[in-house]
C-alpha cells in the first residue's frame, strides 16, 4: 500500500510490524482480528462500539484481544517502541553480493553500511508522502524521520581492509597420492627452493616429509574477496598439510647421513640459506662425517622442532580477478562457470610453479614415455612421467579449489540492526531487496 493511499482506519494487513507502525503514525490501536486473520486499526473513540460489535457476534476472544491491545496502548511509550533495535537479514544473490563488496571497498565501509545507507536514502525520499497523508499525525512523522536520520548516521562496522571472508564446505581427501604428489612438488618450488637452493639437498629433504593426519583437504583454508589497487580479486589460501617429521633418533641420524653422503664440502653446504639459521645442522653433519653418531646433541629435540616448524606447511595462494559485467560475474576474464573456473585455477597453479603445462596433452605424453623406454632413454622417460604426475595432481587440486570457490561464491546473507520504525517503513513503502541495493 503506497503512503499517499494509506487509510489507517480501514487498513487490514497480515503484517503485524506494518500495522503497529501505521498505528503509531495515526495514533490508533492495532489489534489482531482472529476471524479475519488480519490486523485492524481503530481509534480510542471506537473501542466501545467495536467491543459491542464483537459481543454481538459472540467473538469474546477477539474482544479480549482488543482489550489487551488497548491496555498496551495506554501504558507504553510509542516513541520508545519505534526506537527499539532489531536484526534484519537480506539474502543477496552472488552478483548482488560481489557488487556490494566492490561498493564497500570504493567507499571504505562495510557491506552492512552499504545496505544501511541505501535503505535510509530510499526511505528519506518517501517521507514527503507521509507528511502529505492527512490520516497521519505530523508530529509522529517527524519523530519517525528523526529516528531514520540518527540510524543513517550510525557508526558502522570496520571497513573490509582484510577482505570479506567466504564460507564453504568441507572436502575429504579422495586421493592422498595426488594430494601428496602435488604438495611435494609445490614444496620443492617454494620452501625448499628458498631454503636449500641445491637440487640434491632438496631431494634429500623431500624424502622426510609426510602428510599431516587429516581426512579433509584444505581444512584450514581461507577464501576472501579483497580489493587490490581498485579491482576485486578472489583469494584462496592455505598451508598445505605437509610436515617434516624427525620424531625418531633413526630419522635424525638418517637425514644427517644423507646430507653427509652427498660429499659436499662444508664450504659448499654453507651456501644453502638453511644453514644460516640452523648452523647446528652443519656441525652435526660434520660429526656424522667423523663417525660421531652417539653425540647427544644430535637428539636435542628443541633444535629439530624449530627446523620442522621453519620447513613445514608450504603456503599455497590462488589470486584471480573478479568483477561484474552486464549482470554476470566475470572470473579471470571468463564467465563464472565450472569449466572456466577449473581451467583458470589450473593455469594459475602452473604460473605459480613456473611450469609450462597449459597446453599439455596427457595422452601424447604417455606415448612419449613408452617411446623413450623403448629407446632406452630412461632419463627422458622419467622427466615426462614427472610432468604427467604433476599435471594430474595439479588438476585434482584445481578441481577442489574450483568447488570451494563456486561454493563460497553463492548467495550471501547480510545482516544489520535497525530500529523497529525503520523496519516497519520498509513494509509501508513496500521496499523490496532490489529497491534498496543500489
Amino acid at each position: 500500500m503506497s503512503p499517499e493511499k494509506l487509510t489507517p482506519v480501514e487498513i487490514r494487513t497480515e503484517d503485524k510490524e506494518k500495522a503497529e507502525l501505521v498505528a503509531f503514525l495515526s495514533n490508533r490501536i492495532s489489534f489482531y482480528d482472529k476471524k479475519e486473520e488480519t490486523y485492524n486499526l481503530i481509534t480510542q473513540d471506537d473501542i466501545l462500539s467495536k467491543i459491542d460489535e464483537l459481543y454481538d457476534e459472540d467473538r469474546y476472544g477477539d474482544a479480549e484481544e482488543l482489550i489487551d491491545a488497548y491496555d498496551q496502548y495506554s501504558s507504553f511509550d510509542p516513541e520508545k517502541e519505534i526506537k527499539k533495535v532489531k536484526s534484519k537479514s537480506f539474502r543477496l544473490s552472488k552478483v548482488q553480493f560481489v557488487q556490494a563488496v566492490k561498493k564497500a571497498y570504493d567507499r571504505n565501509i562495510s557491506i552492512s553500511d552499504i545496505l544501511r545507507s541505501n535503505i535510509a536514502n530510499r526511505i528519506k525520499s518517501n517521507f514527503q508522502n507521509l507528511y502529505q497523508n492527512s490520516e497521519l499525525q505530523e508530529k509522529r512523522v517527524e519523530q519517525l524521520e528523526e529516528v531514520v536520520k540518527n540510524w543513517s548516521k550510525k557508526e558502522g562496522r570496520l571497513p573490509l581492509k582484510e577482505g570479506y571472508r567466504l564460507n564453504f564446505g568441507k572436502y575429504p581427501i579422495s586421493s592422498k597420492e595426488k594430494y601428496e604428489n602435488f604438495a611435494k612438488y609445490f614444496l620443492k618450488k617454494t620452501i625448499l627452493k628458498e631454503k636449500l637452493k641445491d637440487e640434491k639437498l632438496i631431494d634429500v629433504f623431500t624424502k622426510y616429509y609426510t602428510i599431516k593426519s587429516s581426512n579433509e583437504i584444505f581444512s584450514d583454508a581461507s577464501l576472501r574477496i579483497k580489493d587490490d589497487n581498485g579491482g576485486l580479486n578472489i583469494i584462496f589460501s592455505d598451508k598445505l598439510s605437509l610436515i617434516l617429521d624427525f620424531d625418531s633418533r633413526d630419522e635424525r641420524n638418517d637425514i644427517l647421513s644423507d646430507i653427509a653422503n652427498l660429499g659436499y664440502s662444508e664450504k659448499k653446504l654453507e651456501k644453502s640459506p638453511i644453514f644460516d639459521n640452523h648452523d647446528w645442522l652443519l656441525e652435526m653433519v660434520q660429526w656424522i662425517k667423523d663417525g660421531d653418531l652417539d653425540k647427544e646433541d644430535i637428539h636435542d629435540r628443541s633444535k629439530w622442532d624449530e627446523l620442522e616448524k621453519t620447513m613445514s606447511n608450504p603456503y599455497l595462494k590462488i589470486k584471480i580477478q573478479l568483477e561484474v559485467k552486464a549482470g554476470k560475474i566475470i572470473f579471470g576474464g571468463e564467465p563464472l562457470e565450472e569449466k572456466n573456473v577449473k581451467d583458470r585455477i589450473l593455469n594459475n597453479i602452473f604460473e605459480g610453479l613456473d611450469v609450462k603445462l597449459k597446453f599439455f596433452d596427457i595422452d601424447e605424453a604417455k606415448q612419449d614415455v613408452k617411446e623413450y623406454i623403448k629407446n632406452k632413454d630412461i632419463n627422458s622417460a622419467k622427466k615426462v612421467n614427472q610432468k604427467i604426475s604433476l599435471f594430474v595432481s595439479s588438476k585434482y587440486i584445481a578441481e577442489i579449489i574450483a568447488e570451494i570457490i563456486l561454493d563460497g561464491l553463492s548467495s550471501q546473507v547480510v545482516s544489520l540492526t535497525m530500529p523497529r520504525g525503520v523496519s516497519g517503513l520498509l513494509k509501508i513503502f513496500d521496499l523490496k531487496k532490489e529497491d534498496i541495493l543500489w
